[in-house]
């Protein structure tokens, strides 16, 4: 079965972010969604198919599908992704 590719961009780009992979992926149904950084939000997604489905997270979008995914996926990919957005208090007091 194909998968259904699901898209979410990173802090202060737009779903234009993978614009370029998605032309190069014409296979595979795929969307991408806005987390509204330039505008409202558009994050309703209802998967095509009963394929697998996978997320593809950049940066902050990863985070984003590890913790608020509206929907469930069958496997994540990462680029540039963290689980974490700011740095634990622990070594900053440590540093003083």
């Amino acid at each position: 079965m194909t998968p259904s590719l699901v898209f979410v961009h990173g802090w202060a780009f737009g779903p234009s972010f993978w614009d370029r992979l998605r032309a190069g992926l014409p296979e595979y149904p795929a969307r991408a969604l806005d987390l509204g950084y330039f505008g409202p939000q558009h994050l309703e997604f209802i998967p095509e198919g009963s394929g697998p489905l996978v997320a593809v997270g950049h940066s902050l979008g990863f985070q984003w599908l590890l913790g608020h995914a509206p929907f469930r996926f069958d496997a994540l990919a990462s680029l540039g992704g963290f689980a974490r957005f700011d740095v634990p208090p622990g070594p900053v007091r440590a540093m003083r």
